[in-house]
């Protein structure tokens, strides 16, 4: 299913919805919405950006009617399933089936919770209640994988902020605009102080340091060697061979950032706007 589509449906549930929307670094005219062309598949990134971006619009619970219409077919477990078998391809290591049967269970709990929630408003605390413990399981063992699960991490604190926005609006707690500004500042820190640093390091042990061995052994006229991912890559000077490695490196963390994390800074941006909502400035130490 399309953004397309999934535009026209949240259209449809969004009546105080403004002018225009943002996705990523585009903005879309609401008008412009039911008849444009947009043919990127959706994927677990644009599901936590969507979510943002009703956090945003003050939709609380009432974002799940849109994301779990019939009309839609939109599946997050498989979308998240999809993006735990990139990780493997790339990485290059599997992830435990019992931790992705976890994160499964959680996400199909919390969505079945928020649509029986939304289908019988009135007498739906206690669901909403269960989708607020098994939200903050599913993050926490989202985090607890690592940068191998960081964008499911990152749709489960979309969800959680989600659920705790409906929280706000039903019991009119205030401390709840807290838990949703704290949400957003750990949630931003783990990803660049502990997510993304992990990331860099994975990329920088896949390759050696250079070394040279004498003239003609083994590639002749290239003694200087590195290896990445246990491919030797010769060069005949050591200098102009530590400068090819270095951008090797940085041109493989980029790739991989942009196939496995799309949107990454976007949905962090997205976090800042929602703390700002709440009127807190967040604080930071950059990576950007």
């Amino acid at each position: 299913m399309g953004k397309k589509s999934l535009y026209n449906v949240l259209s449809k549930s969004i009546n105080k919805m403004p002018s225009s929307i943002m996705y990523g670094n585009s903005r879309f005219d609401k008008k412009q919405i039911s008849v444009m062309e947009i043919t990127e598949p959706v994927t677990l990134s644009w599901v936590a950006l969507m979510l943002a971006e009703g956090a945003l619009q003050s939709l609380g619970g009432k974002v799940f009617e849109s994301l779990l219409s019939s009309d839609l077919e939109l599946d997050i477990t498989k979308l998240q399933d999809e993006f735990f078998r990139k990780i493997e391809l790339i990485v290059r290591d599997v992830i435990n089936e019992n931790e992705i049967s976890e994160c499964s269970y959680l996400i199909e709990e919390i969505t079945n919770s928020m649509k029986h929630y939304n289908n019988s408003y009135a007498t739906s605390e206690d669901r909403l209640t269960t989708a607020t413990s098994d939200v903050g399981k599913l993050t926490s063992k989202c985090r607890s994988l690592g940068f191998k699960c960081l964008m499911p991490f990152c749709n489960a604190v979309a969800l959680q902020i989600s659920i705790l926005q409906e929280r706000l609006f039903r019991f009119k707690e205030p401390t709840e605009c807290l838990n949703i500004v704290q949400i957003c500042q750990e949630s931003a820190d783990y990803i660049e102080k502990e997510a993304l640093p992990a990331f860099l390091n994975w990329n920088l042990s896949r390759f050696t340091e250079v070394w040279c061995i004498p003239d003609g052994v083994p590639q002749p006229g290239e003694p200087c060697v590195y290896k990445v991912d246990g491919k030797p890559i010769f060069g005949s000077d050591r200098v102009e061979l530590e400068k090819m490695r270095i951008q090797h490196i940085l041109r493989e963390s980029k790739e991989n950032r942009e196939v496995l994390y799309p949107s990454l800074f976007q949905i962090v941006s997205k976090w800042e706007e929602i703390m700002l909502m709440y009127g807190v400035q967040r604080t930071r130490d950059s990576i950007y």
